[in-house]
């Protein structure tokens, strides 16, 4: 068991290890394992996007009113901690907010407060895999189409590593479970196929990182197909994300403050 402790200094961005609690055992306990997707404002606050399932499965439970805040956000036990930052330094957050998934088309959104007064927003993603940035230059409105190439950027929360996980769009009308039942929110990606494919996801605990190809930002990774194995046991193709847009509409729901941030901490539309 951990105390909870709010850690300053640092910035958030995609592809960050992050570790959550349960708020309903004492003490900060690391139940579950996630990555971060992207920064942003969002209803006064600022903070990064990462899974709606995060913090609704693997032992988070953070219970949402009908609109998604997190009613014990700002208790210390609700703490999202330990955002870690390649420099080994740290951020905490809070779960504030999110929605789904619970029925098959529902959402896949959530986002963590920063508990810390201080916005360092540069609006990038880290690749641990090659050890440099990747400048966010803007959020794909159109979704990614078929034989597009796509990559999640996956922190050490992956159960197969960090890494940036590459393959090809194949469908864009899955929805989280990668059945074709004319949902329009996710994207499946095989990690088989494409310019630098990897052969395998993240798997589990890449949840929530960034799917993006250059600067550009398609969505957060949602789910892999855990019942395909290659030789090796990894987890492997295909996998679903949910969609940038689908993340902004989800929010805009709620609030018409809502700001996604690109490099040097601008504010930036769809392109």
């Amino acid at each position: 068991m951990n105390s909870c402790t709010n850690v300053t200094g640092g910035s958030l961005d995609g592809g960050r290890y992050i570790e959550l609690d349960n708020d309903q055992l004492g003490g900060c306990q690391r139940e579950a394992r996630c990555t971060s997707g992207f920064p942003l404002r969002f209803a006064a606050t600022y903070g990064v996007a990462t899974a709606g399932h995060c913090l609704d499965l693997n032992g988070a439970n953070y219970a949402a009113s009908s609109t998604g805040f997190v009613s014990n956000y700002q208790s210390r036990d609700a703490d999202l901690f330990y955002v870690h930052q390649p420099t080994v330094r740290y951020a905490s957050t809070n779960a504030y907010w999110h929605d789904g998934p619970g029925t098959t088309d529902d959402d896949d959104a959530g986002y963590l407060r920063r508990n810390d007064a201080s916005v360092s927003y540069p609006g990038r993603i880290w690749k641990w895999d090659t050890g440099e940035w990747r400048n966010i230059t803007g959020y794909e409105l159109t979704w990614a189409a078929v034989g597009m190439t796509v990559c999640n950027a996956a922190s050490p929360a992956a159960v197969n590593g960090a890494s940036t996980y590459c393959g090809e769009v194949t469908d864009n009308i899955t929805n989280a479970w990668g059945d074709d039942v004319g949902y329009t929110r996710w994207t499946e990606v095989d990690y088989d196929q494409g310019l630098y494919h990897k052969g395998y996801s993240g798997g589990p605990g890449s949840s929530g990182g960034t799917m993006f190809y250059g600067g550009q930002v398609y969505g957060t990774q949602s789910a892999s197909d855990v019942d395909c194995t290659d030789d090796d046991g990894y987890v492997c193709s295909p996998a679903q994300f949910y969609r940038v847009r689908e993340f902004y509409w989800a929010m805009e729901a709620v609030t018409n403050d809502i700001q996604f941030i690109c490099y040097n901490a601008v504010f930036c539309g769809f392109s």
